[in-house]
């Protein structure tokens, strides 16, 4: 019932919360017809057991669940870190068919998860190490990014030099998303200070993020 009460605007809000395992009212959860709440990992396997079901049902073949930064389970103590990852295997068991899971991890808090939590680890399919990014996947991405709002004929890497790309990579560690980030505030700083037509070198770089 929640997911249907997801197109409808009065109840939208109340069903995503509900969906979310956020705590509701009980006339909030009686207006939608919903009885019970997401309170426990029973209930909340429960429910999305349901939901995959539903989706199978109408004819998809599973569900695909990305997470993402997977290396905040770190920052948890360690008896919520042991929770945690329990309630994932066990959401795993109960979804052995029509559910794929991909975590996106940091390589050292990965490594220390799947040695110290064998019952977790033994339920990893597959495991793709990415590569950081050269100087020359920089260029090819900033490039990408800014041929999509050029206005005039120029290309390449403009206003950006070459080792303005290759400080920025430096400093973000080929972290793809870092990289953006750096770059946006350059350009930022560029239109600020009324200088686009001037090349964005290293030096420009360095004075936006040090």
């Amino acid at each position: 019932m929640a997911v249907v009460h997801m197109v409808y605007e009065d109840t939208n809000l109340y069903a995503w919360q509900w969906l979310t395992a956020e705590g509701l009212r009980y006339e909030q959860r009686k207006e939608m017809e919903i009885h019970s709440a997401i309170d426990d990992d029973t209930t909340a396997v429960r429910a999305f057991t349901a939901l995959k079901n539903m989706l199978r049902d109408r004819g998809y073949t599973g569900i695909f669940m990305f997470v993402d930064e997977f290396e905040r389970i770190a920052r948890l103590l360690r008896k919520n870190e042991q929770a945690t990852l329990n309630s994932v295997r066990h959401l795993m068991d109960q979804n052995s068919d029509g559910l794929c899971i991909l975590f996106a991890c940091a390589p050292e808090v990965w490594q220390d998860v799947m040695s110290e939590y064998h019952a977790f680890s033994e339920r990893i399919g597959q495991e793709v190490a990415l590569r950081p990014l050269t100087e020359d996947d920089v260029a090819e991405l900033v490039k990408e990014y800014l041929d999509l709002v050029r206005t005039g004929s120029e290309g390449g890497i403009e206003p950006f030099s070459r080792d303005a790309l290759q400080y920025i990579l430096q400093r973000s560690q080929g972290n793809v998303r870092q990289i953006l980030s750096v770059c946006s505030r350059v350009l930022d700083e560029s239109v600020d200070e009324n200088e686009l037509d001037v090349p964005i070198d290293q030096d420009s770089a360095t004075q936006v993020i040090d």
